[in-house]
């Protein structure tokens, strides 16, 4: 497969780097700020569900990856499991 520049190291280094502010962001939520406005005007949600929008919008473009990936390689996306401790 042509690498594009991005190794496996610097991806999986990425995603750590990604785990990590998503756990920092929803450990400093409370239950009011969930309650609260998702501080976005034109996403007229309560900020609790702003989060489940957010995974849902990440699987997306992850699915839009791989199957760009797929396409000009002709290879698939390994799947690596979610990193979380007991997978």
């Amino acid at each position: 497969m042509n690498n594009p520049g991005y190794g496996t190291d610097v991806i999986l280094e990425y995603v750590q780097s990604c785990k990590a502010k998503a756990s920092d962001r929803i450990a400093a939520e409370t239950s009011e700020s969930l309650a609260g406005p998702s501080g976005f005007d034109w996403v007229p949600l309560p900020r609790c569900e702003l989060h489940l929008y957010n995974i849902r919008h990440i699987q997306h473009h992850a699915a839009q990856l791989s199957v760009c990936l797929r396409r000009s390689t002709g290879e698939g996306v390994e799947w690596r499991g979610t990193g979380w401790p007991n997978d």
